[in-house]
C-alpha cells in the first residue's frame, strides 16, 4: 500500500512486489491466495484518502481495502508502516474532530462499516441468483458455505466493531479507535465483555463466542470435508439454528 498520491509504480515493480508477499505468506505458512492471485492488487494509500466517499471509492475497489484495513487487517512484517497507514485512515474519519473533542462520535466511520455489511449481503445475493456455480449437489453445498460464511465470519468482523463504538462512553479518541482496529473480532468482544460481569451481555457475548468457535471447529479444515459436513443433512437443523442464535444477539445491540 504505497502512501503517496499517484506515485507512478511499473508492472514490473507491481510484479516483483507481489512475488514478495507471496514468499513471505509462504514461509509464514499460510494458505494460498484464493482465485489464483485474483485479489492480490496494489492501492496507494492517499488514493484511499482522496477518494473517500466518491464513485472510484466503489469501483476501484478503495472503500473495501480501507474497510478490511480497519476491519480484520494484521501486519505480516513492518509494524510501523502498517501503523501509519491505520493512523491516516483513521484521520480521514476525525476531520471534524477538533470542533466535537467533548462528545465526537465517529458516526461517519460506524456508517460506512454498516455499508460494507450491507455490500457483503448483496454481493452474496448476487452470486446466489446469478447461479454461476450451477445446481449440482456440490454447487449447492459450496453456496451454503458462503451464506455460512457470511452469518458468522463476515457478520463478526463488522459488528463486533459496531458493538466496541456502542459499547465506549464518552469521546472516542483516534487513539482509543486505533486500538479498536488492532484488535481481532473476538478481542473486541472479549474485551466489552470483560466490562459486564455477571450480566445479560457477559452472557450474550459468551454465546457469540462459542457460536463462532462452533463454526470455526467445523469450517477451518479441508475444503471436501467442510462440504461433506454441510451435505450431511442430519446436522442441518442444528446449523441452521446456531446462525440464527447469532442473528438474534446482534439484534439485541
Amino acid at each position: 500500500m504505497d502512501t503517496q498520491t499517484n506515485r507512478p509504480t511499473s508492472n514490473i515493480d507491481t510484479v516483483l512486489i507481489s512475488a514478495e508477499i507471496i514468499k513471505v505468506c509462504r514461509k509464514l505458512g499460510l494458505s494460498e491466495f484464493s482465485k489464483d492471485g485474483l485479489y492480490l492488487q496494489k492501492h496507494c494509500l492517499g488514493d484511499i484518502k482522496g477518494n473517500l466517499g466518491s464513485p472510484a471509492d466503489d469501483y476501484k475497489n478503495f472503500y473495501t481495502a480501507r474497510m478490511l484495513l480497519l476491519l480484520e487487517s494484521q501486519f505480516l512484517y513492518n509494524e510501523e508502516l502498517f501503523n501509519k497507514c491505520v493512523e491516516e485512515i483513521i484521520d480521514s474519519y476525525y476531520v471534524d474532530f477538533h470542533e466535537h473533542t467533548d462528545n465526537f462520535e465517529p458516526i461517519f466511520l460506524a456508517n460506512d462499516i454498516i455499508r460494507f455489511w450491507k455490500t457483503l449481503c448483496l454481493n452474496y445475493e448476487h452470486k446466489r441468483r446469478c447461479k454461476e456455480e450451477g445446481d449440482s449437489s456440490n454447487a449447492k453445498n459450496i453456496a451454503h458455505s458462503k451464506n455460512l460464511k457470511l452469518k458468522f465470519s463476515r457478520k463478526l468482523i463488522c459488528f463486533s466493531f459496531i458493538l466496541k463504538l456502542v459499547n465506549h462512553q464518552g469521546t472516542i479518541s483516534k487513539q482509543e479507535l486505533a486500538n479498536i482496529v488492532r484488535m481481532t473480532p473476538v478481542e473486541r468482544l472479549e474485551s466489552i465483555q470483560n466490562q459486564h460481569k455477571d450480566s445479560d451481555i457477559d452472557s450474550d457475548i459468551k454465546s457469540i463466542i462459542d457460536d463462532y468457535q462452533w463454526f470455526i471447529d467445523h469450517t477451518q479444515v479441508e475444503s471436501q470435508h467442510m462440504l461433506a459436513w454441510i451435505a450431511d443433512k442430519i446436522k442441518e437443523t442444528r446449523r441452521l439454528k446456531k446462525a440464527i442464535s447469532l442473528d438474534k444477539i446482534f439484534i439485541m445491540y
